[in-house]
């Protein structure tokens, strides 16, 4: 049922073009929605393209069997409707995971054909249904849709002391180092250790609508393992040659133990949660087809573009991610639960193809008081001097521009914001004193003035040098001698630099670091002076209000010169320009890397190296806030040798496939 879930999830890309679009049919409680575009995907590929990728990796085959009687080698065949959207859908509480799927159907008759022969099919809340082995995860459908619920249980919930005494839930054996290690004294289990054999994986019964049932454990059973006895009192123990064996031996046999306790024990936990998220997802699955619980009424899914390929929306993003936090681990370090509150409300975007280019489009939702915080932070100016170092042959680039004054002002909000809902316990005093103490003593306007908040790290590709390194030379006596040697090393030349209208404490440090004789001056371009074993050697120039740290000596004294004369890249500087967030990796360069790394590849991805050449900018870049929406893009540019991004994709996996199949 499993392969048969990865089928599914392959074809399910759709468009609305039926009378009933599936979003009627998600859950208004659903945090997260995601809705699958096959009418936007099919438009710019072949669907004969995509199945000769399914057919060079064997997928059929591997689902259906080669000796199986269907015989089924196109996608459309499977019984799915193409031209509606599928949506995927979940909902997570403290306690379980809910994870759903609706699947458009076209022909019932052909779904049905695919289904496993070797699952029991049921009726139940007047749809058939088939479970998997443990009933976690629920298939049902009638003549139009393909519905799926599984339900995972969550670690922090059943985790609780109270929750496993609830549900008969075991602790896990503790393992015994010292036990472990010594030679005379081991322990093969627990002293009492309860072993429940009664409950075991199981076939899940129909529930009647609106049906409640309790889970109902029996008492486990008990035995008691004796621990090992010592050696009575004026025993003589003798030693032996094999008496480091022995302790050895006897090391294994405790650890051999203590998993075979650790196995019985999951294996015991596991199905007790197994039999809960079993009668769990057919509770869920009742209440949502009732419509106890409401459907979703976003109007975006519903005006999905063409070149929108999926759309992903989550509500309540802070509660969502605040449910995974290790809560045990906080408490038992700090002696506090936190529940971190970064004022995000939301988090929506879609996956957009824009001819050759392949784009994830969104937008994090913040509350008022972040809002306030980030338009504040980032809204600064980026030194236009920078622009003339994002060369065209870079290999990539990280800017960060933002207002230094503004984020010191608001750091002793933030912490309290972040972290305030510890007041009033030892650790919130704690960090509410530090958050006071950093808004009394620090200056704001004066750090902000040393630096202003604009930064660019440019990678503008490798070069080959000499690096000197210790290394110990041995007489006939292993006597040693320290040595000099040097080795030629491949190493990332990089330029950093940021603006400052007081360089003062950069003039003082300096200072101080040439009395020290950790830095040394190359006629104003300062080296610093690092026990570094990787060879890269630093240097600092402050040069008309920039400071700049660079490994390329050359670069910087043609800056200090006024010789060096650099043209960005149209692209780069858009970015940078544009954006108070960017990281930008120059594909086309990597075919040259390769080659000059002497990076060694397999000759079946020779082909698809060589052609990143033609490739643009893989790229991330966060936007600035409007409303109270800060924005981002993850893109990537293909090469335009295919009429979109998407066919270019589809056609680089069908050759790659094709040519492992060789």
């Amino acid at each position: 049922m499993i392969r048969l879930v990865a089928v599914l999830a392959t074809v399910g890309w759709s468009n609305m073009i039926h009378a009933q679009d599936l979003l009627k049919k998600v859950p208004e409680e659903a945090q997260v929605v995601m809705a699958m575009n096959g009418k936007a995907f099919f438009k710019h590929v072949d669907a004969a393209e995509v199945n000769k990728i399914f057919q060079n990796i064997g997928f059929f085959d591997n689902v259906f069997g080669k000796k199986n009687k269907i015989s089924k080698e196109n996608i459309q065949e499977l019984g799915l409707d193409l031209n509606s959207k599928a949506y995927i859908h979940a909902q997570i509480t403290d306690s379980v995971q809910y994870i759903g799927a609706l699947f458009p159907i076209a022909n019932v008759a052909q779904l049905e054909e695919v289904l496993p022969k070797d699952k029991k099919i049921q009726t139940v809340d007047g749809l058939k249904t088939m479970y998997t082995s443990d009933g976690t995860l629920r298939m049902s459908w009638d003549d139009n849709t393909l519905y799926f619920l599984g339900a995972v249980p969550m670690f922090n919930y059943f985790n609780k002391e109270e929750i496993r005494t609830r549900y008969g839930l075991k602790e896990d054996p503790k393992y015994n180092y010292d036990d472990a290690a010594a030679a005379t004294t081991v322990e093969a289990y627990p002293d009492t250790v309860y072993v429940d054999t009664t409950i075991t994986a199981v076939e899940v019964p129909p529930v009647k609508q609106g049906e409640i049932k309790e889970v109902e454990f029996e008492e486990g059973e008990e035995f008691i393992v004796p621990p090992a006895s010592p050696p009575a009192k004026g025993t003589e123990i003798e030693e032996d040659e094999y008496a480091y064996v022995d302790s050895v031996l006897e090391r294994d046999e405790y650890q051999d133990d203590y998993y075979k306790v650790y196995a019985e024990v999951s294996q015991h936990n596991d199905s007790v949660k197994n039999v809960l998220m079993a009668q769990w997802v057919n509770q869920r699955f009742t209440q949502i087809l009732d419509g106890k619980i409401g459907y979703s009424k976003s109007k975006t899914f519903s005006r999905m573009k063409d070149n929108e390929l999926m759309r992903l929306e989550m509500k309540n993003f802070n509660e969502f991610y605040s449910l995974y936090y290790p809560m045990d681990l906080f408490y038992g370090t700090f002696g506090a639960k936190p529940i971190f509150d970064y004022g995000y409300e939301s988090l929506a975007g879609s996956l957009i193809v824009d001819g050759p280019q392949l784009k994830f489009v969104g937008d994090l939702g913040l509350d008022k008081e972040m809002t306030k915080y980030f338009k504040d932070i980032y809204k600064n100016k980026f030194n236009p001097k920078f622009f003339e170092f994002l060369d065209p042959n870079a290999l990539g680039f990280i800017s960060l521009n933002m207002n230094s004054e503004a984020y010191i002002k608001h750091m002793p909000s933030l912490v309290k914001k972040v972290y305030g809902n510890m007041a009033g316990d030892k650790v919130g005093n704690i960090i509410d004193l530090f958050a006071t103490i950093a808004d009394v003593t620090l200056d704001e306007k004066a750090l902000g003035k040393v630096i202003k908040g604009d930064n660019l790290f440019v990678v503008n590709g490798v070069t080959k040098q000499e690096v000197k390194y210790k290394d110990y030379q041995y007489d006939d006596d292993y006597n040693y001698t320290e040595v000099e040697r040097t080795k030629m090393e491949t190493l990332p030349q990089f330029i950093w630099m940021f603006s400052s209208d007081d360089t003062r404490i950069f003039e003082k440090i300096i200072n101080v670091g040439k009395s020290e004789n950790s830095i040394e001056d190359h006629g104003g371009i300062f080296e610093l002076k690092i026990n570094d074993r990787s060879g890269i050697k630093p240097y600092l120039l402050i040069d008309k209000g920039i400071v700049f740290l660079s490994n390329d000596l050359q670069k910087l004294k043609d800056i200090k010169s006024k010789t060096f004369r650099g043209k960005g890249d149209a692209s780069f500087v858009s970015f940078v320009k544009n954006n108070p967030v960017s990281l930008v990796f120059n594909a086309k360069q990597v075919p040259s890397l390769v080659k000059e790394l002497d990076i060694p590849i397999h000759r079946n991805i020779e082909e698809t190296i060589n052609e990143l050449s033609q490739y643009g900018n893989l790229y991330f870049v966060s936007k600035k806030v409007k409303g109270n929406n800060a924005g981002f893009e993850i893109g990537v540019d293909f090469p335009k040798t295919k009429p979109n991004a998407v066919s270019f994709m589809v056609d680089a996996i069908n050759k790659l496939t094709l040519k492992f199949k060789d």
